[in-house]
């Protein structure tokens, strides 16, 4: 139905961070992580005291003696059972923290690769306009649109000017494939691309500066309405745009 078509639409154009989400999961885990370590050890500690406090019992006689001799032996045998468990279970612990931190270490390539752009190169905003499709997987209303977008789609009129981002220098431009007109600008071992255009102001070969006004925004190519299809690229990895500026 129609409204049903909209609130879809109102949800997909959300702007969802994965990395507050991940952070705050992350912590909260920790924490309970945490909890878990102060309760066992608020336990063993009781055992003990309970332990010393049996220890200092006076026997009434040797044979009472030598029985709790035994037992104390068999406490200290089964207190130690229980440390090496307690032991267990907090190494457990690190390698499974290990084990999720290699893991958000091999998912935050995308934010290393992020960390090093910013570090080298600024940037500006290409466009005025509405974040319609954020970069990453998304579940499109057509199949030809493809569902692992690598870009940030930002809406606006057709006829809206397009800006370089950065200063660089136009390794491409072209009218073929599902980009439409669009053109690609170098610089470093960065590329950024600017897809869907109406028109392209700049040639391959041309060096640009940050501000200029190098396209239109446009509705060519597989789309579904006007907008500029913002791409960023460092050395053949994708890079979501908004880890990189505001848009």
């Amino acid at each position: 139905s129609e409204d049903f078509t909209n609130k879809a639409r109102e949800i997909l154009n959300q702007d969802i961070n994965i990395k507050e989400i991940y952070s705050f999961i992350k912590t909260k885990v920790n924490s309970y992580i945490d909890s878990e370590k102060e309760k066992i050890q608020e336990k063993n500690e009781e055992e003990v005291k309970e332990e010393n406090e049996n220890n200092q019992e006076q026997p009434s006689n040797e044979s009472v003696e030598n029985e709790k001799q035994e037992n104390i032996k068999n406490n200290d045998e089964n207190i130690g059972g229980a440390e090496e468990n307690i032991e267990d279970v907090k190494q457990e612990s690190i390698v499974q923290e290990n084990k999720d931190n290699r893991t958000g270490e091999e998912l935050s390539q995308m934010e290393k690769d992020a960390n090093i752009v910013k570090s080298k190169i600024s940037f500006i905003k290409p466009v005025n306009g509405v974040i319609s499709s954020v970069f990453g997987m998304r579940n499109p209303t057509t199949l030809a649109v493809p569902k692992n977008h690598t870009g940030t789609d930002i809406a606006a009129n057709i006829g809206t000017k397009i800006i370089s981002a950065t200063d660089g220098e136009v390794v491409l431009t072209s009218s073929e494939g599902d980009y439409g007109k669009h053109l690609q600008i170098q610089i470093d071992d960065v590329i950024l691309v600017y897809a869907h255009c109406n028109n392209i102001y700049v040639k391959k070969g041309e060096a640009v500066k940050q501000g200029q006004e190098i396209a239109e925004v446009g509705n060519t190519g597989n789309t579904t309405g006007p907008h500029l299809h913002f791409e960023i690229r460092y050395q053949g990895r994708y890079i979501n745009p908004q880890m990189i500026l505001e848009l």
